[in-house]
């Protein structure tokens, strides 16, 4: 009785093993999780800056985290650099973008977006007229109902939108007077802004 005890025990634990190793084999194999969606991460501040050169508008916007957040980024830039390049066209859907370039800058924990954008700017008996409508409607931005400051070289904002300190810089050519609302020759309306060639741009 003893002997077929003991047999009865070695075959429980011989069937035990086997089903457990083929759970074990037939187990899917465990994969990294891929890395978070990077607009899930909440930025320190936002600088977006649109320049006027020529008939060409520039945009670079910085976005700036936290020393964690930006070393996830960071580790994990190769797959998020195409997240964020999606992002920013979703964002500004209406435009062609030109030299569009996304990259960090590990200096102050950021992420830099630049690109080009034509065909915003228009020249009529030498007086520039400059769209940026495009960059405003999406963040729910007004020149003058969110009162931007205004300069005789351009108009500045700066608030906190969805949470996030944002500053907003749009750089225009230089004048002796400000942009002003309603201005004539130079000034802005809710979301374009206009000026004259002045004798130094002429003379170029």
């Amino acid at each position: 009785m003893r002997v077929l005890h003991a047999l009865a025990v070695i075959a429980v634990v011989v069937i035990s093993a086997a089903v457990i190793t083929a759970h074990v084999l037939n187990a899917p194999s465990s994969k990294p999780l891929a890395p978070a969606n990077v607009t899930s991460l909440k930025p320190i501040e936002r600088v977006i800056s649109v320049k006027v050169v020529n008939t060409t508008l520039h945009y670079i916007e910085v976005i700036t985290y936290s020393p964690k957040d930006f070393k996830y980024i960071a580790q994990h830039w190769g797959v998020l650099r195409d997240e964020v390049i999606q992002s920013i066209t979703r964002t500004y859907s209406s435009i062609s973008f030109l030299n569009l370039e996304a990259y960090t800058s590990p200096a102050n924990n950021s992420v830099i977006i630049e690109f080009d954008v034509a065909g915003k700017v228009w020249v009529s008996d030498g007086h520039y007229t400059a769209d940026f409508l495009w960059m405003l409607e999406p963040l729910g931005l007004d020149f003058i109902n969110n009162h931007f400051k205004e300069t005789t070289h351009g108009l500045n904002w700066e608030g906190v939108l969805n949470g996030v300190l944002t500053k907003v810089e749009v750089i225009l050519p230089p004048q002796q007077v400000p942009y002003v609302a309603w201005g004539q020759p130079i000034g802005h309306c809710h979301g374009h802004a206009w000026w004259v060639i002045t004798e130094a741009e002429t003379s170029q």
